[in-house]
């Protein structure tokens, strides 16, 4: 019987003997209520009506009519049931009530209709009474009320419940007594058997016959309990392995807890000593470190339960005796050291290879030995020695103990190193092995302090000191040389040092310097003399180059010159700062000047920053020139500060100030650009397209916001977002080159090209073109304007515009004042100029009329005049490339400008000019009658360079001042000059004339724009 069953059974019974009970009742039983009442109450007022009529009877018989109405005014009183009592003779006439009926109290069940009563009448009774002779001598009529016969109705319901009742309970004990018996009993004989498991009585499983799922239940919990016993007897043995293992936890918890403490190496040994012997507890411990240098072990500890019988001295010795290599006298050591792990000995007495250990450990009444290495970074730098009686520490538990312990003693250890060897590079210069700034500033706070401690200020002296010409080692050698150079001057640096004196490197080339008076040179000019003469001193590279770097240190002293550290390294910087002004080496003392000066340039900041704001900046627009074809390629936007009595004042008074905030120098380049870009509008709007170029700081070209700066000015003017350049100055790169090369590129996805200024000034290299996505260079005017005067700004130039050309690079001449310059530049293949030759730079509403009002420039020689459309310009560009120059080299070719130094020394196979004359130039002008006579002069031009450049150089090591040099200029300049007046008789001067001509009749035309 399923126990789903046994649970649905008696309420199954239970529900269909009630509903057979109650449809019983219903149907059987209630109709029958209202008849056996009806017949009850008749039966009673029958009964009482006679008990009545034989009290009347008497008096009826008499005619004694007062008795009759008393007697039954006591009878209806004693029924006030009976609605009606009449009272008849045998004719029929009324007796009684003689005058209606008595008033009848009202019974709570009568309900008013009305000002009468109306009674619920169900029975009525006529019975004649009879004399003693049995003759009817009247008749007694009762009506009676219908409220008792209900109340006998209610008492025969509630007998019927009262019995339905006892049946219900009757029935639900029987279901109880089954659930009891079914389901209670065996969940409590269950509920008994978990709590004797839980007590730990496992003897008693639990009794049941029954095949229901309460059996089955009793028989999976009866195979439970027998497993959980078993796993409990299983704990119980865990839980003393456990207890073996507490003391190894607390040990390695006590340990983990002091090592969180970051212990010193003495500490952390004897702490670590301490919790072996109370975890372990062995007869004798001594750790030693490995001495790898000396191949040996230096003992650090050694403890024993009575230290007072413990030889301390002959153990040490013992120690220091074994060596790393001693293969017969210390063998397991030597393993230990060698190849590290946990080596366990059972019998120490039964091991070879011990020597003098047997006879000290015999005394000590040891018998075994545990030994472990403790590893730092990979290698074994201390080992722990434990020592005890009948293999006491030999235990596999000690064995892993002792392992995890000397784990966690090398991993202390090798964070104590780190953190050693962090603070010593958070407060050293890892390079020069030199205090860094913040020693150097917490030396100063602490000489503060002590002056305030002692109330007695101390006189010294704090310093920086500057190296000029690092960056360039770096960029031309490399970092590793010029680290070698860093190391070499602090190691020049720290031979001055005095002592008291703090030396500290800063940053990449400024260090910082703590000198106090000393005798005979109270205010160091003697030391600092000393000091810069041996830093300026030479010293050769490991590439073999001398290099000699300039030196500026500014001083500011304490206390005369400021008490707190960062006022007195402020005062320095701004005495450093004077000292860089010098070309040469030299040191500055501060002064109040120098604050006087630094708040001049802080109010030419600030006025300079209103005049952005108030939009009081003006740009002045400075044309380049294409002298070639004599056309304007676009303009250089330059930045003008007006003043109110008239006027500009000079850019050089306030353009280094500003370069040297950042806000500012973004808010100007920002500034720049937004008016650049709008007067291109402006000048579009009246037919003048042209290009801009504007200078971009290098502070603002390198900060983050410079792209979100230009692509918010370039969305605001996207019609002439093309027409807009860039130019950047050599600080910029040199200062970030990879960020740098970064910003060009996404300049040049947005359309804007790139111009490099100021060329070849500074520490600017050639390699550099090849690294940065650049359009076009600048060549700086300090080459130009002594182009004449040092020959060796021609030699430059020359190089500058042929490396450009080889790499596709536009080249732009700045600085071109006079025609001279823009005849030379043209010579030597630098078409486009920039400077006073062309046009001083004008305000924006001056540029559309100039422009119009320009006619070919006539400061061309008359042969440039013949170039009648660009083409032939760049077949003059070519002629000059190898043609306008004299060999260079060697060092006897002073004075000589040059373009191609191959052109005279590979012949004219190379030659561009022999390419263009073979190919276009027979295919166009072949069938001029000079052509044939051109190809020979130029054949000749290098025949007679060729020669030339070969007697100039076989007297390389001879006299320059050699005779046989002094014709060379002479015959090359007379070929080229024959070479060239036949090249423009070729291409049709003309032209020329017309061109002119052409320009002149529509002046309003503006040029194309190159």
């Amino acid at each position: 019987m399923g126990i789903r069953f046994k649970l649905q059974a008696p309420f199954i019974a239970i529900t269909l003997i009630l509903f057979a009970t109650i449809a019983g009742l219903y149907f059987y039983w209630i109709p029958q209520v209202d008849e056996r009442a009806f017949v009850q109450l008749e039966h009673a007022t029958l009964s009482e009506m006679q008990l009545s009529a034989e009290t009347i009877a008497p008096a009826l018989e008499d005619g004694n009519i007062a008795l009759i109405q008393d007697e039954l005014r006591t009878i209806h009183d004693q029924h006030p049931h009976w609605i009606e009592l009449t009272l008849r003779d045998r004719d029929g006439v009324r007796l009684y009530p003689l005058f209606g009926l008595r008033p009848i109290t009202r019974d709570p069940k009568q309900q008013d209709i009305g000002d009468a009563s109306a009674y619920r009448q169900s029975l009525h009774m006529t019975l004649p009474i009879k004399n003693r002779l049995g003759d009817a001598i009247g008749y007694l009529q009762v009506s009676a009320d219908n409220y008792y016969m209900e109340q006998q109705e209610h008492r025969t319901i509630l007998l019927t419940l009262t019995i339905l009742s006892v049946m219900v309970a009757y029935i639900i004990s029987i279901g109880l007594f089954l659930m009891e018996r079914w389901f209670n009993r065996p969940l409590r004989d269950l509920l008994a058997a978990t709590h004797r498991i839980t007590v730990g009585d496992y003897d008693s499983p639990i009794k049941t016959l029954a095949h229901d799922e309460i059996g089955l239940l009793a028989s999976h919990f009866n195979q439970m309990r027998s497993k959980v016993h078993n796993r409990e007897l299983s704990l119980q043995d865990a839980t003393h392995e456990a207890e073996k293992l507490r003391d190894t936890y607390a040990a390695l918890s006590e340990l983990n807890a002091f090592i969180a403490e970051r212990p010193s190496p003495p500490e952390l040994i004897q702490r670590s000593a301490s919790i072996m012997q109370r975890a372990l507890k062995p007869d004798l411990i001594w750790i030693a470190r490995v001495d790898w240098d000396d191949l040996s072990l230096k003992c650090e500890h050694i403890s024993h339960p009575s230290e007072n019988h413990l030889d301390h001295g002959g153990i040490e010795q013992a120690i220091s005796a074994i060596r790393i290599g001693d293969n017969h006298a210390t063998n397991i050591f030597q393993q230990i050291m060698i190849g590290g792990g946990v080596r366990c000995v059972p019998s120490l007495f039964e091991e070879q290879g011990l020597g003098s250990w047997w006879v000290l450990l015999s005394r000590l009444d040891i018998d075994c030995m545990l030994v472990a290495p403790i590893m730092t970074d990979g290698h074994v730098s201390r080992i722990v020695a434990l020592f005890g009686g009948e293999k006491g520490v030999c235990e596999p538990r000690k064995i892993k103990l002792l392992e995890e312990l000397s784990e966690r003693m090398g991993l202390s250890l090798e964070d104590h190193a780190k953190d050693q060897e962090l603070q010593w590079h958070a407060h050293y210069d890892p390079l020069t092995q030199l205090p860094n700034r913040t020693l150097f500033m917490g030396h100063l706070t602490e000489l503060r302090s002590k002056s305030l401690m002692h109330a007695q200020e101390q006189h010294f002296a704090v310093g920086i000191l500057d190296l000029h010409g690092l960056k360039s080692i770096n960029d031309r050698l490399g970092h590793q040389s010029g680290d070698i150079a860093i190391r070499e001057l602090a190691n020049r640096l720290i031979t001055h040092q005095q002592p008291g004196d703090l030396i500290a490197r800063l940053n990449g080339d400024e260090f910082g310097l703590i000198l106090f008076p000393a005798r005979g040179d109270p205010h160091w000019q003697h030391a600092l003399k000393r000091l810069l003469e041996d830093l300026t001193a030479p010293f050769l590279l490991p590439e073999g180059e001398s290099i000699e770097i300039q030196s500026h240190i500014g001083l500011a002293m304490s206390p005369t010159d400021g008490k707190h550290p960062e006022s007195l390294l402020r005062r320095a910087d701004l005495a450093l700062q004077e000292a860089k002004s010098n070309e040469v080496s030299c040191y500055r003392f501060f002064t109040p000047a120098m604050e006087e000066q630094m708040l001049r340039r802080y109010h030419v900041q600030h006025e300079f920053m209103e005049l952005i704001e108030k939009n009081g900046l003006e740009l002045h627009y400075q044309p380049q020139m294409d002298i070639a074809a004599s056309t304007i390629i676009g303009y250089e936007a330059l930045i003008r500060w007006p003043l109110p009595e008239g006027g500009y004042r000079p850019v050089s008074e306030f353009i280094t100030q500003v370069e040297l905030d950042g806000r500012l120098i973004r808010a100007l380049g920002c500034y720049v650009i937004r008016n650049a870009l709008a007067q291109l509008e402006t000048w579009k709007v009246f037919g003048y397209a042209t290009t801009v170029s504007v200078n971009i700081g290098a502070r603002h070209l390198l900060a983050p916001e410079f792209l979100q700066d230009l692509d918010h000015n370039l969305a605001r003017h996207e019609s002439v977002r093309h027409a807009l350049k860039i130019e950047i100055t050599e600080t910029a790169y040199l200062n970030d080159l990879g960020k740098t090369a970064k910003v060009l590129h996404a300049c040049h996805k947005r359309g804007i090209k790139v111009s490099l200024d100021d060329f070849g000034t500074g520490y600017a290299s050639l390699s550099y073109l090849q690294r940065l996505p650049c359009d076009q260079i600048k060549i700086d005017q300090s080459f130009i304007r002594q182009i004449f005067d040092v020959p060796q700004n021609q030699a430059i130039v020359a190089a500058l515009i042929t490396a450009a050309r080889q790499m596709d690079l536009e080249v732009i001449a700045e600085g071109v004042e006079t025609t001279a310059h823009a005849i030379r530049l043209l010579e030597m293949g630098c078409l486009t100029v920039q400077g006073y030759a062309a046009s001083k730079p004008m305000p924006a509403d001056q540029v559309i009329p100039w422009a119009q009002a320009q006619i070919p420039n006539v400061t061309l020689p008359e042969w440039a005049r013949a170039a009648v459309n660009l083409y032939d310009c760049r077949l003059l560009a070519i002629a000059a490339e190898h043609h306008l120059s004299a060999c260079n080299s060697c060092e006897f070719s002073a004075n000589r400008a040059f373009s191609d130094i191959s052109a005279a020394t590979t012949g004219d196979q190379t030659c561009r000019f022999n390419l263009w004359y073979e190919r276009e130039g027979r295919e166009t002008y072949g069938e001029h009658p000079e052509f044939e006579r051109l190809g020979q002069a130029h054949e000749r031009t290098h025949k007679i360079e060729s020669a030339s450049c070969q007697l100039c150089r076989t007297p390389c090591h001879q006299d320059p001042s050699s005779s046989s040099q002094e014709s060379i200029p002479h015959d090359t300049q007379a070929a080229q000059s024959e070479f060239l007046k036949l090249f423009w008789e070729v291409v049709s001067p003309e032209e020329y004339d017309a061109l002119i001509t052409s320009r002149r009749r529509d002046s309003k035309m503006i040029g194309d724009v190159g």
